[in-house]
């Protein structure tokens, strides 16, 4: 197994004033990539503020290619709000044995917005606002060729100043095909090398020489 970093976003996106559909991340990610067991792993910190006179709601979805995976809205945030909402969004984007068919789970983790000393999200208590665990749809999707992985936001009402931001995110490839090296002969202490060997019980660790 391998692991490598696609892709890292440290530019703050805010999503703010807008009630249209809009991309909080975006990626196309390369052909081949995900091949018959390739696993995207996508890991992003967010934050939240209404300071609407209305309450409101925040519609996420999740794509890869022409497929909408997950499509949901949140919990309904108060009106009027003057700290900012953690957010954390993880999710998993998978082959499913073929190149033409990929899976999505994950989680989204909604905070409260007081109590910290300096930041959001009270370490000191368990308040959570939402922790939503997701399945994705399923998609057939051509992995052989480039497509785009997107992770949209649409408020529910354009306030001047209602925000959603990506603060950060990270996209990480694992490549369940590569195999760990294993030593092409065992060998006890009679044949060189360290340890000792009895049947089917190694006593000590054998380290060839």
């Amino acid at each position: 197994m391998t692991e490598s970093v696609l892709n890292v976003q440290v530019t703050e996106n805010d999503i703010v004033n807008t009630n249209a559909e809009t991309d909080l991340l975006s990626y196309s990610v390369p052909a081949n990539t995900l091949g018959t067991t390739g696993v995207l792993r996508i890991n992003i910190i967010c934050d939240y503020l209404n300071t609407d006179a209305s309450t409101s709601t925040v519609t996420l979805k999740v794509k890869y290619g022409a497929t909408t995976l997950y499509d949901d809205a949140t919990i309904a945030f108060p009106a009027l709000t003057t700290t900012r909402y953690p957010i954390v969004i993880s999710l998993t984007l998978f082959a499913k044995n073929a190149t033409n068919s990929q899976g999505c789970g994950g989680n989204i983790l909604i905070g409260t917005t007081g109590g910290a000393t300096t930041g959001i999200g009270s370490a000191g208590t368990d308040e959570i606002n939402a922790l939503t665990p997701l399945v994705g749809a399923n998609a057939s999707e051509d992995s052989t060729a480039a497509k785009t992985f997107v992770v949209t936001v649409t408020h529910s009402v354009a306030g001047l100043t209602t925000s959603f931001r990506r603060l950060y995110s990270v996209i990480e490839s694992v490549d369940l095909t590569v195999s760990v090296p294993v030593p092409t002969a065992i060998r006890g202490r009679a044949f060189g090398g360290i340890g000792t060997f009895h049947g089917s019980k190694s006593e000590y660790p054998i380290f060839n020489t």
